[in-house]
């Protein structure tokens, strides 16, 4: 038990399940050709938005579902803070800041530690970095993902484990 308390036997739910749990049909996932699937679950989305008690936002831009947020958390575009992705081809990057943030505005893990901590978390991050060492300790395939490791090359491609440090190139 990673944090004390035992993980939920049943898997959470994604968004489909979200918008059916308020009521709504199921939508099937949509693709960028399929214009009428595309429009109605995006009024299913917004549908749900409104009925929602609270929505909390985190994006550097004021997109469309931010629009029906209670709370706006506004954060670094990419290239401001130094962040961690992984891409499609399971590459874990480190990527440095290139610019610097507007000034007052915290980084997105900060904003989550403060928000958990006024939820009654006690969270004790004090780095981003911070951060990855947990995700590689309660997630196996990034156990070796420190930004340590990560910096030494072009990233490391998952599963990147304590038994395999330099990652897996194939699967």
């Amino acid at each position: 038990m990673l944090w004390g308390a035992p993980l939920p036997v049943k898997p959470g739910q994604g968004a489909e399940q979200l918008l059916a749990a308020r009521g709504r049909e199921p939508c099937a996932p949509c693709g960028f050709a399929d214009t009428t699937r595309s429009w109605r679950l995006l009024q299913d989305a917004t549908a749900v938005l409104r009925q929602l008690d609270l929505v909390i936002v985190q994006h550097p831009f004021l997109t469309e579902t931010a629009k029906y947020a209670h709370v706006v958390l506004p954060v670094a575009a990419f290239g401001e803070e130094r962040v961690t992705f992984t891409n499609t081809e399971r590459r874990i990057q480190l990527v440095g800041k290139a610019v610097d943030t507007p000034p007052g505005l915290a980084p997105a893990w900060r904003q989550i530690v403060r928000m958990a901590n006024r939820l009654g978390a006690g969270w004790d991050y004090v780095s981003a970095a911070d951060v990855m060492r947990e995700i590689g300790r309660a997630v196996p395939f990034y156990g070796a993902a420190t930004y340590d490791n990560l910096a030494r090359d072009y990233g490391r491609q998952w599963p990147c484990g304590t038994d395999k440090p330099l990652g897996t190139r194939f699967l």
